[in-house]
């Protein structure tokens, strides 16, 4: 080995040593061994690279003292022992236990002190540990009572044995401020009947700065507006002014898809789709206006359009009307026309009463037994219960539950029949991590009355209720669907998902009982034109088996803009 590599072989070895005598050791020490123990219970590292970092550990160890209740420590010295040793000695004195507080029960009501024990003679026993806590939270509700400039102390404390006794003063508990001024930056259009309304934000509200954030937050659940910044508010000597910083988003939505199938008949390729176009708030009242129309390849068309203003004349009623158009092929034509009223209970809950009308044609020259012209008229009423989407690779809220019932007549040309509709749908997505979700719908509708004609049944399948079906090829006085979705996100823009759908069916025209059920597999894709979502689902009825031709191919697109 060559003089070289010995002294390469030294200089590390030395630096290595020299490097393990520069660690700095520290031992703490009371005047006994019971406040040892009670100091080695503080000392969390006892070896150091430098003597300010040992320093420190010693002044630390001071303040852990003191919050703990040893309010009289002190550190006497730190003795050095050797060239890595020190020694640090402290005198702890008596704990202190507990705080007793005395008040004036005419400064303030006790509700502010409930969470702590009150005794008969005005005064509250806290533990001194958490007297920095109770301090901090009575400060806090003084604040949300909007006595924000409140302040608090503790004045002539005295130490007896192991207890402190103090005075509680408080001021400025008159000078309560409330809302004077809301001003909107950014989205200087904003409809105002939200803040009263939908958050809840109004003027002459007792300022509360929790309360105030909270509020504020709601209007991210808005489809058209988002936050820039937290709020921010400005206090002068007279007045409170709260400024939020808002931002307009593009709302508007198209939703669109093609199907694919087989014509169990010809054996010739079918194409049938659905366009749903949504217009939100382009005229800055946050109206919203839908325009459905779906073709399902077998002579169905169907058209819908709606309109819902919210908040009218500043109020928290809102309206809505619709007309729905639906015609199979020439056997008929059903026209539905409605106008509701709504009131909106803060940011989930939507209640509506309302009223309908039905004309339904017999399009043929000739009559056909459960087919007739008739008109229907019915008294409704809604509930709707909505959180918002969470996740921004999906489209659907996280949740929704509604349920609307109806209740009316069905008159024809030779008799009258009293009718009651009603429909629940649920919706749910659950997280079970950041990348699987199960999704859960359901939705039931009923249609009661004596008797029944074909052209007043609901009309289900397809994409939008029960996949692996044509689009509304199945007639029903009743049914229930259960449709399911494992998701799993596969990147930030993609999720693959399955599909299990299940349904019961009743037909009180032809007494048809059936169970359906589809399987299938889909994908999720999320890119600057939208959510395009591709979807394989093969269904069957009843006494039948799955059967590779009865695979429906559903394409949609969700685009905003």
């Amino acid at each position: 080995m060559s003089r070289t590599h010995l002294f390469c072989i030294y200089f590390l070895i030395s630096n290595l040593l020299i490097a393990q005598k520069k660690q700095l050791h520290l031992i703490v020490q009371g005047k006994d061994s019971t406040e040892t123990v009670v100091l080695n219970n503080y000392l969390k590292a006892n070896s150091f690279k430098t003597y300010k970092d040992l320093k420190e550990i010693t002044s630390n160890i001071t303040k852990e003292l003191i919050k703990s209740g040893y309010i009289d420590v002190a550190l006497k010295r730190v003795k050095r022992v050797n060239d890595t040793l020190y020694n640090a000695n402290y005198i702890l004195s008596t704990k202190i236990d507990s705080v007793i507080v005395r008040y004036d029960p005419k400064a303030f009501e006790a509700d502010y002190l409930i969470e702590s024990f009150i005794n008969d003679n005005n005064e509250i026993i806290i533990p001194y540990e958490n007297i920095e806590a109770f301090m901090n939270q009575l400060n806090l509700k003084f604040s949300n009572q909007g006595a924000s400039f409140n302040k608090i102390k503790l004045v002539n404390l005295q130490k007896v044995d192991n207890t402190i006794i103090a005075n509680l003063h408080v001021s400025n508990l008159q000078d309560k401020r409330t809302i004077d001024t809301i001003i909107i930056k950014g989205y200087e259009k904003f409809p105002k009947s939200y803040l009263r309304y939908y958050s809840k934000l109004k003027i002459k509200n007792i300022f509360n700065k929790e309360s105030l954030l909270n509020k504020e937050s709601r209007l991210n659940n808005l489809s058209f507006v988002e936050s820039l910044k937290p709020p921010e508010v400005l206090f002068t000597s007279d007045s409170t002014k709260v400024f939020l910083y808002l931002k307009k988003k593009s709302a508007n939505s198209f939703d669109g898809f093609l199907g694919f199938s087989t014509n169990e008949q010809s054996g010739n390729l079918e194409l049938n789709g659905y366009v749903n176009l949504s217009l939100i708030n382009n005229l800055n009242i946050g109206e919203r206006l839908t325009i459905i129309y779906k073709n399902d390849g077998e002579d169905q068309q169907r058209f819908n359009t709606s309109i819902s203003i919210p908040y009218i004349f500043s109020s928290p009623f809102g309206i809505e009307a619709d007309l729905k158009i639906f015609k199979q092929d020439s056997t008929f034509l059903n026209t539905e026309q409605s106008l509701s009223a709504n009131y909106i209970i803060g940011e989930k809950i939507n209640t509506s009463v309302g009223y309908q009308t039905i004309n339904s044609s017999n399009l043929l020259d000739q009559s056909i037994a459960n087919i007739n012209d008739y008109k229907a008229r019915f008294i409704n009423a809604s509930i709707e219960y909505t959180t918002p989407v969470d996740i921004a690779l999906f489209t659907e809220p996280k949740t929704n539950y509604s349920l609307n019932i109806a209740y009316g007549n069905r008159e024809t040309n030779s008799n009258r029949t009293t009718q009651v509709k009603g429909t629940l749908s649920l919706l749910r997505t659950i997280r079970l991590n950041s990348r699987n979700y199960i999704t859960l719908g359901s939705n039931t509708s009923i249609l009661h009355a004596d008797n029944y004609l074909t052209n007043e049944l609901y009309r289900t399948g397809g994409l939008q209720s029960i996949r692996g079906f044509e689009e509304n090829s199945i007639f029903a006085s009743l049914y229930s669907l259960l449709t399911t979705e494992y998701r799993y996100i596969l990147s930030p823009n993609i999720f693959a998902h399955s599909v299990i759908d299940f349904g019961y069916v009743e037909n009180n025209i032809t007494d048809v009982i059936e169970n359906l059920n589809s399987i299938g597999i889909g994908l999720g894709i999320r890119n600057r034109s939208g959510l395009l979502r591709l979807i394989f689902a093969n269904g069957k009825r009843s006494g039948q088996s799955f059967e590779f031709n009865n695979t429906k191919v559903h394409i949609s697109l969700l685009a905003n803009f």
